[in-house]
């Protein structure tokens, strides 16, 4: 489930913007002067989940550089060899 970078990005965004989140009202709770403003979560979660989606895409997508036996791997997988057309399918 997490070899997916888009779910990959969600819960790891989601982790990073609710620890920035407590922290935040954490400290916003004391004053009175200013209150959090919930827009800054929700550009945080973005930022965040658009750079480690990408970085775990282009992590992967190295995986064949990284490790030579993974290619083995892809090329036995039923659904690649539906994509191909392999005759043992």
């Amino acid at each position: 489930m997490l070899e997916n970078p888009l779910i990959f990005g969600i819960a790891c965004s989601t982790i990073i913007t609710t620890i920035y989140t407590i922290i935040m009202i954490k400290m916003h709770d004391n004053s009175d002067k200013s209150s959090y403003n919930k827009n800054n979560s929700i550009i945080l979660f973005t930022i965040s989940l658009i750079i480690v989606s990408l970085g775990h895409l282009y992590i992967s997508s190295n995986i064949k550089d990284l490790n030579p036996g993974a290619e083995l791997e892809m090329t036995s997988n039923v659904s690649s060899k539906m994509l191909t057309g392999t005759p043992e399918f």
